[in-house]
Formats: C-alpha cells, structure tokens, sequence
C-alpha cells in the first residue's frame, strides 16, 4: 500500500493504490496460491560443527591369520655355567641282582675281585643274576673261573675287557648262563685241557675272543655231554686243540664264528647218543697238513651235522670226515649246503663209516691252482 498525499497541509487526503508490476489490475479479493516453483540451487555447505562426545567401546574383533615367519635372529652369547649338582647315589643301590666290577687295581686285584664276585652270586631259574665287568684285565691265576648256573657274565667288549689265567682251564659256565663281550687268554699249564667248558642247558656264548699265549693241546670251547640247547655266536676260536669240541646227546648252534686250529680240525665231535650239530655263516679253519675241517673222532656216534653259508679251510685233509665205526646204528648224517672250501690239494669228503649220509648242494671248492670247481655228488 502506497499513501499520496495531495492539496494543502490543512486539507490532507489519502488515497490507495495498487500497483501490478507485471501488469495492471485492480484490487480483488484474494485467490488460490499458485503452485511452488522450482527450487532454487542449495547454497554452500556451512562449517563443520564441534565433534559429539566418543562413543562406548566395541567389542574385540575376530583374530586374524598369523603373519609370515620372520628371519632366524642371530645366536645369543653361551651362558655362565651353572652350580655343581650334588653327589648321586652311590651306584651300588641301582642295581638288586646284578654286581658291578671294577678295574681300577692290578690284574692281580681285579681277577680276586671277579671271583669274589662270583662267589656271591647265586641265581636260580626264577631269580638269576649277573655280574658286569669295567674295561680291564683280569688275572684269576690258576684259579678256575666258575660261573654257576643262572648266573651271567658279561663284558664292556671282548677288545677291552679281558680274563687272564694260567691254570689247567680258564673258565666253566653252568645253566641259563650268558658268558658276553669279553676275550679269555689262557697260558696253559699243561696238556688235554680247554679254555671255556660249556657244561649244562640254554647257555649263549657270544661275542667273545678265545686264545692261548702258548702251545698246550688245549681245546678252545668244550661243549660237555648232555648239553641242551646251546649256542655260540660271534666267537672268534684260535688254539693249537680242537677249536671247538662237542661231546654226544647235545644239541648245539654255532653261528657267524671263526674257529681255527694250528694243529687239529677246527671241529671235533665225539661221544655216545643222539646229538645235532648246525654251523650257520662261519669260517672253519685247520692249519696242519693231513686233518680235516671238521671231523667225528668217537667210534659209537650218531650225529647230524649241518653246515651251511660257511667256508672251511684245509691241507691235504678233506673237508669233513666221519667217524671209523660202520655199525648201521651208528650212523652219522653230513649237510652241506652253499659253503665254501678253500684247500691246498685233497679236499675230499672222508667216509670212514660206509652208513654216512652225505646231502649236499650248491657248495663250491678251489685248489691251490685257483681253479674252481663244483658238483653236488661229491659236495664240492
């Protein structure tokens, strides 16, 4: 609304206008309000306002995969070393059958120690005992070494440990005995004597070396009548006797041995009833012209003697021989199988008792020219 005022000061008057600034209309009453036009672009964004208050923690999120392996870091400095421990026990409560010798006096010292030792072991079948030796000598003397039924007695190896004696036999083992890596060395006081008597049932002998330090016709083991299941294992025989000597009703094992004699077959067998002999994997070796191998020196035994994966070794005495009896009821049987026999001239198989019973195969033989030959008739 515009007011106007015309004529004099006195006489003041008012009139109403309307002016249209699109175009000229008169005053109406007022109509419907025409529709929203478009709206205008948004204006610039104003400032950022002050940040709200931090909100509450969430909870941890899931572990994530481990990372690579980093580098091996280098070597910490070795540590100072620590106090000294206290002392142990003393060694002879960790042991309730079993006796420990030592080695740290004379040979003369330890061979009185070793008997002694012996001497207070007592084993049974449901309780044996045994006797362990330190690296050392051992001098019995003349004394024979006795070991008694269910009692074993074992070495630290038969290159370090080693009995002694100068008496008609060095040692004898009972039953249940295991004799173990040690060496016997005997100095002989006389003839027909042996190192090692084997005289009873379920007895090893194993790992250990047997030898003389002078001639004395002495045999090297002796397996005694009415021995049961025996075995000899890794024993190395050198001695001017039989190396090994095996009497009747007996029944013996020997495998990966060497027996060798200077002046006899390496093995003997001999006495009445049944007995069976095997030798797996060994070397038999006789030194003196005109014996053989192995032989059966008794007139009355019945033997089967087996020898397998071997190689014996003679003079111009065959390989083996049998007994001289031809009693029928004394008849021995002979099976050689894939052996190998080295000789300087005759090597033939000797049959002294026409009832002998020669099973042979695969074994093969050469000469003192080096020429090889084979056959499974004549077992070479």
């Amino acid at each position: 609304q515009i007011s106007i005022w015309y004529g004099s000061d006195t006489n003041t008057r008012t009139t109403d206008l309307i002016v249209d600034i699109v175009g000229y209309t008169t005053e109406t009453a007022g109509g419907p309000q025409g529709p929203a036009g478009p709206a205008g672009p948004a204006g610039a964004d104003g400032q950022d306002g002050e940040d709200g208050a931090r909100g509450p923690r969430g909870f941890p999120g899931a572990d994530g995969a481990d990372g690579a392996r980093g580098p091996r870091g280098f070597t910490g400095e070795v540590g100072q070393d620590g106090p000294r421990g206290l002392p142990g026990a003393d060694g002879a409560d960790l042991y309730e059958r079993t006796i420990v010798v030592n080695s740290n006096g004379t040979p003369v010292q330890n061979g009185t120690a070793l008997l002694t030792a012996l001497a207070n072991s007592t084993g049974t079948a449901a309780s044996p005992r045994t006797v362990l030796l330190e690296p050392g000598v051992y001098d019995v003397g003349s004394t024979r070494l006795d070991v008694t039924s269910y009692v074993s007695l074992i070495g630290s190896g038969e290159r370090v440990t080693r009995i002694e004696g100068d008496g008609a036999a060095l040692a004898a083992v009972g039953t249940g005995t295991n004799l173990e890596s040690l060496s016997l060395v005997l100095t002989p006081a006389g003839s027909n004597a042996n190192v090692l008597r084997v005289q009873g049932d379920d007895v090893i002998v194993r790992n250990v070396d047997i030898s003389l330090t002078n001639a004395g016709v002495v045999d090297g083991i002796t397996v005694g009548a009415s021995s049961d299941r025996v075995l000899i294992d890794g024993v190395n025989v050198e001695v001017d006797d039989f190396a090994l000597s095996i009497g009747g009703l007996t029944d013996t094992v020997v495998r990966n041995s060497r027996c060798v004699s200077s002046a006899d077959s390496a093995v003997g067998m001999g006495g009445t009833g049944v007995s069976n002999v095997t030798i797996e994997s060994s070397h038999l070796e006789t030194a003196v012209t005109g014996q053989p191998a192995v032989r059966l020196f008794s007139n009355s035994p019945t033997y089967t003697v087996t020898i397998t994966h071997s190689t014996l070794v003679a003079r111009d005495g065959g390989s083996v021989q049998s007994s001289s009896s031809d009693a029928p009821a004394h008849a021995e049987t002979f099976k050689l199988f894939n052996n190998f026999m080295e000789v300087d001239d005759n090597f033939e198989t000797l049959t002294q008792d026409p009832d002998t019973i020669f099973l042979c195969a695969q074994n093969s033989r050469i000469a003192a020219s080096g020429a090889a030959e084979g056959g499974d008739d004549v077992c070479y």
